[in-house]
């Protein structure tokens, strides 16, 4: 009777073990796939910013250059 009640005992422990690690590794890879989602996220924010700035540093060099480049000329035709 005692043998069959450790028996008994001893696989539930088991079996609540075994799902706890299945539990456990399932939010651990939730947890990582959520990292790597916000990690994707963040370096495409990061692209779009670093276009976004390349993007208004050359309207401003472009501006600029128009800018000279009419002084420029003002000056040669005047």
């Amino acid at each position: 009777m005692s043998m069959t009640v450790v028996v008994i005992f001893v696989f539930f422990m088991s079996m609540f073990v075994m799902t706890m690690h299945i539990f456990m590794f399932m939010i651990m890879m939730l947890t990582t796939v959520m990292f790597l989602f916000f990690m994707l996220i963040m370096i495409m924010i990061m692209m779009v910013m670093f276009s976004m700035l390349i993007v208004v540093v050359l309207i401003l060099f472009i501006s600029f250059v128009i800018h000279y480049y009419s002084s420029f000329l003002v000056w040669i035709f005047r």
